[in-house]
């Protein structure tokens, strides 16, 4: 069994598109906290006013438990400072707080440290229930689409 988290443990995970024309850019922000998780997605880019759509998802004791136990493992990696750029590429960047300490982590932090930036930050995206990712997907699709707004 996981020891309980500290009632401060939180984490906000953010994910951006690659440079892509509009519609096609999207970004979505999960966090995290004691009270459950909220994601919100925006489908194009902040400064055309997109729509976006927010929603919030229970997160279980245990899972924030094993989520907090993950994190603390993976103990320092890399910083974003020596990240080696991506150009048009999606970026994506991960932070942590437990304990009065804040970890940050970016997508484009080199280096061979495990588990990687990929490995914590699909254990963030694993909190989203399946049928949640579907239903913003299908709005992003029909927002492509010229559907819906």
């Amino acid at each position: 069994m996981t020891d309980a988290p500290p009632v401060d443990f939180s984490v906000t995970y953010e994910w951006w598109e690659g440079s892509l024309p509009p519609p096609y850019h999207y970004s979505y922000r999960i966090t995290m906290d004691r009270t459950g998780g909220v994601i919100r997605f925006v489908a194009g880019y902040a400064f055309q006013n997109p729509p976006t759509w927010t929603a919030t998802f229970p997160v279980p004791e245990a899972t924030r438990a094993e989520l907090h136990a993950r994190l603390s493992a993976a103990g320092p990696l890399p910083p974003a400072a020596e990240a080696a750029q991506s150009v048009g590429g999606s970026i994506a960047s991960l932070e942590w707080s437990s304990g009065g300490r804040t970890v940050t982590l970016s997508s484009q932090g080199k280096g061979d440290k495990r588990p990687t930036f990929d490995d914590l930050a699909e254990s963030v995206r694993r909190l989203v229930p399946a049928e949640l990712w579907g239903d913003l997907h299908a709005r992003l699709r029909a927002f492509q689409k010229g559907e819906t707004q």
